[in-house]
């Protein structure tokens, strides 16, 4: 499943997301996903979550995967080339906690 916009994409409060061997990609300008603690953010088993944005990521404690034998991939694209020349390219298996900001000038 896909789901992109050229606006925000964020989490309503209480709504967790579970994926069970499938993928997501969400493209937006800036994501925001809720912490796990607070009922939200997404648990992966056996699945993909593919993140792609144009100038905010928040995803500090809101992504877990299933366990000691799950094959999860985490995959965060940030690119920013129009404003500011930034980008981040993040990929691994195991939960994953980031916070960024791409509209920061460099130096």
């Amino acid at each position: 499943m896909v789901i992109r916009t050229g606006g925000d994409i964020y989490q309503e409060s209480g709504s967790a997301i579970t994926l069970a061997d499938t993928g997501l990609i969400l493209d937006g300008a800036s994501i925001s996903l809720n912490p796990l603690a607070e009922s939200g953010g997404a648990t992966l088993y056996n699945s993909l979550l593919e993140l792609n944005f144009r100038n905010t990521i928040d995803l500090v404690d809101a992504l877990q995967t299933g366990g000691e034998f799950d094959f999860s991939t985490i995959i965060v694209n940030g690119v920013n080339t129009d404003e500011t020349a930034n980008e981040l390219l993040l990929s691994q298996s195991t939960p994953l906690s980031v916070r960024a900001n791409l509209n920061a000038e460099n130096g």
